[in-house]
């Protein structure tokens, strides 16, 4: 599954990221997600939600921001060019 996209990875984190899931109900659900993701498959997942969302999404942007260097991820390519845009 994993290994068919990062071949050459040596370990790898599974993590499940949205900005904004409501308390109550779908929260419920997501851990039992989580839960029969690690019983079916012996790996953990975590959840990236809320306001855990919005802390992670500026430290990547952060991070983007101090460098203009080439990747091959789109998602990092994507945060770099936002962060580097001009009004100009």
């Amino acid at each position: 599954m994993v290994t068919g996209v990062f071949d050459d990875a040596e370990e790898y984190k599974f993590q499940f990221w949205s900005p904004y899931v409501s308390e109550g109900h779908l929260t419920d659900g997501l851990e039992e997600l989580t839960q029969q993701f690690e019983s079916d498959y012996d790996e953990s997942i975590e959840l990236v939600i809320n306001g855990e969302y919005t802390k992670r999404v500026h430290e990547l942007r952060e991070r983007a921001s101090e460098t203009k260097k080439g990747y091959d991820e789109p998602a990092v390519r994507f945060f770099q060019i936002l962060e580097h845009m001009r009004d100009e």
